[in-house]
């Protein structure tokens, strides 16, 4: 066993969801039908209390690195 484990897009975004909680931030998923997803992205970090965007377009994964709640010799699938 080479020491890797995989993980689905949707846990890494729980995990993420968990700890933005501490910065009373929430991650959305903004939806592909939505007319403006081109300007958009698929995901989206928003303030807790006023809703108001803090960034577009965010990568679940990377931000899950940069947060420190996804290892580095964890493996994100594609679900």
């Amino acid at each position: 066993m080479n020491g890797t484990q995989s993980i689905t897009t949707p846990m890494v975004a729980a995990r993420v969801r968990r700890r933005l909680a501490r910065d009373k931030q929430l991650l959305r998923r903004c939806w592909p039908w939505d007319t403006r997803h081109a300007e958009r992205g698929d995901w989206c970090v928003l303030a807790a209390h006023s809703h108001e965007v803090v960034a577009w377009h965010v990568d679940v994964e990377q931000l899950g690195r940069d947060l420190g709640v996804l290892p580095d010799h964890v493996v994100v699938e594609d679900d």
